[in-house]
C-alpha cells in the first residue's frame, strides 16, 4: 500500500480528501486533528489542494482552491518544476530508465507556472510558493482521497502523484511515502481461495467469470433477472438502480422481481422499485465502532449514537 510517512515527511500534500473528518483515505489514523498539529509542530508544512474549504484545509499551511478537475495540472506543473529545478538525480539513476524520465519531461513541458495557473483558475503566486515548497523540503508526502477519486482525471491524477514522488526521490524512503505489502502479498503471488475464475459461471453470461469470493460482476445482474435466474434481490445500503452499468435497463428488470427488499437511509432510484423498503438508522441514530483497514498503527474508536433513531429507523443488523 501506498502510504504518506506522516511520522517523518517535512511537506504533506493532500490532494481531494479531507482527512479530520474522514480519518483518512489510503491511510487511516484515529486522531487526524493530532497527527496534524504534531506534524506542523515539528516544522512541517501541510498543503490541502482541494475546491473547497474543507475542516482539513482549516488546519493547513497552504490551501489552494482549484477549479475542481484540474488537479493532474498542479501536479504536472510540480513535476515539471522539480525536474527543472532539483530532482533526486541519483534515485532515478538507480531506479528509473532514462527514457521514461525525457517522456515524464516532455509531457509535463506545457504545464508552466502560469499555464497551469490559467487552468486551475489560481495566482501564478500561489503555485510557486507551492513549488517553493516541494524543492525545499526535499521529499514530500502525498494523501490523495475520494475528491480525486471520483474525478474524471482520477487515473492521472494518482498517476502524477507518482511521477511526483519519484522525482522527488520520496517513493519508500522516509519522509516520502512507504510501501506496506500487509495482507496483499499473498494476492500477488499466488491464487490462494478468492481469487480466479470460479463457477459456476452467471447462466445468462457465461462470458463473464466469478472472481473474488466467488462474487458474480454486477454486469451480469440485469441479465440475470430478466432471464428468471433471480427472483428476488436485497440491497443493503446501495444505490444499483443508478449505480450499475445499463441502468435504465436495469431499472426496468428490478421492477419485474417477485421480491426486492432495500436496506438504506434515504429514498433512491433502487427504493422506487423496491417490493419492501426498511429504513434503517443513520449516521446519528447508532453508535460506531471504527477500525483503519489501512492503518499504520492498529487502533479501534467506539462513538455513541447522538440521538435516538426515528419513526421506523432500525439498526442494520
Amino acid at each position: 500500500m501506498f502510504q504518506p510517512d506522516l511520522q517523518h515527511t517535512q511537506l504533506l500534500l493532500a490532494f481531494g480528501v479531507n482527512t479530520v473528518l474522514s480519518h483518512g483515505h489510503g491511510l487511516m489514523m484515529a486522531n487526524p486533528i493530532v497527527h496534524l498539529r504534531a506534524m506542523r509542530a515539528r516544522g512541517a508544512k501541510v498543503v490541502v489542494v482541494d475546491p473547497r474549504v474543507s475542516e482539513t484545509a482549516r488546519h493547513a499551511d497552504v490551501h489552494i482552491q482549484l477549479r475542481p478537475g484540474t488537479d493532474p495540472v498542479v501536479l504536472a506543473f510540480l513535476v515539471r518544476h522539480v525536474l527543472s529545478t532539483k530532482p533526486d538525480s541519483d534515485y532515478l539513476a538507480d531506479t528509473a530508465q532514462t527514457a521514461s524520465i525525457e517522456q515524464l519531461r516532455d509531457a509535463t513541458a506545457p504545464f508552466d507556472a502560469p499555464n497551469a495557473a490559467r487552468i486551475c483558475d489560481v495566482p501564478v503566486a500561489t503555485l510557486e510558493e507551492l513549488a517553493d515548497l516541494v524543492v525545499a523540503s526535499g521529499r514530500v508526502a502525498i494523501e490523495t482521497g475520494t475528491g480525486t477519486t471520483l474525478n474524471p482525471s482520477s487515473t492521472l491524477t494518482e498517476w502524477l502523484a507518482w511521477a511526483l514522488s519519484a522525482v522527488t526521490g520520496s517513493l519508500d524512503r522516509v519522509g516520502g511515502s512507504t510501501f506496506n505489502p500487509g495482507f496483499l502479498r499473498p494476492f500477488e503471488d499466488a491464487l490462494p481461495s478468492g481469487r480466479g475464475d470460479l463457477g459456476p459461471r452467471p447462466r445468462s453470461r457465461p462470458d463473464l467469470p466469478r472472481i473474488v469470493n466467488c462474487e458474480m460482476p454486477c454486469a451480469a445482474l440485469v441479465d440475470e433477472i430478466e432471464a428468471g435466474e433471480f427472483r428476488a434481490l436485497f440491497v443493503r445500503a446501495g444505490n444499483p438502480a443508478l449505480a450499475f452499468p445499463d441502468n435504465s435497463r436495469l431499472r426496468r428488470a428490478l421492477r419485474t422481481l417477485e421480491l426486492l427488499v432495500v436496506i438504506d437511509v434515504r429514498p433512491t432510484e433502487t427504493t422506487e422499485a423496491a417490493t419492501h423498503v426498511l429504513p434503517m438508522t443513520d449516521h446519528f441514530e447508532r453508535a460506531d465502532l471504527l477500525t483503519g483497514y489501512l492503518q499504520a498503527k492498529p487502533f479501534i474508536r467506539f462513538a455513541p449514537a447522538v440521538v435516538a433513531p426515528i419513526d421506523q429507523r432500525r439498526q442494520q443488523w
